[in-house]
């Protein structure tokens, strides 16, 4: 099942503030998709693009999303990447704000439901964190518990490497988040 997702990047377009929308249909949640438009953002910083209708074909350009030239190629099943579309989507998990001021930026995110949004807006990197903190860590105890039980010891020890390790990236996101 695919974990669907918008990005809503906000700009300005000759003094007048405008939207565009992405969306992404799999892989949206945080700790995927908070890292992901940080490198795009990063790499187009370097590059010196900006502006938010440049911005936007960029993301589908990097990440291999959708093809004008060849549509029929591009279906349900090999879509990986951001595509273009016009308003929110009434199918996705969670929403991302990037709002372009200039040479500067800030990411957002917030859980939705149908077209409500559930939460308000913290930074993608609070998001990925409570995901580790409250979701996958928890979930992964739980199957180390279960490769003890099944006297797996050596899963049982991987498992627990990977717990630590998701802790760590955990502190790291709530650094960066100033909490």
């Amino acid at each position: 099942m695919s974990t669907r997702s918008n990005v809503k990047l906000v700009g300005k377009i000759r003094g007048k503030e405008k939207v565009r929308w992405l969306y992404h249909h799999w892989d949206g949640y945080p700790s995927n998709m908070g890292p992901t438009i940080e490198h795009y953002m990063a790499y187009m910083q370097r590059l010196g693009i900006r502006g938010l209708d440049p911005t936007a074909s960029q993301f589908i350009w990097l990440s291999g999303g959708e093809d004008d030239m060849y549509p029929e190629e591009t279906d349900e099943t090999t879509r990986k990447g951001f595509e273009h579309t016009t308003d929110m989507h009434g199918d996705i998990e969670w929403l991302y704000t990037v709002t372009l001021d200039g040479r500067s930026y800030t990411i957002q995110c917030q859980r939705v439901r149908g077209y409500n949004v559930v939460e308000e807006p913290e930074p993608w990197c609070r998001a990925a964190a409570r995901e580790y903190l409250h979701g996958r860590i928890p979930y992964l105890k739980k199957k180390c518990h279960e490769a003890i039980l099944d006297g797996n010891l050596d899963r049982a020890a991987e498992i627990s490497e990977g717990i630590e390790l998701d802790k760590e990236q955990a502190a790291i996101w709530l650094d960066r988040a100033g909490a």
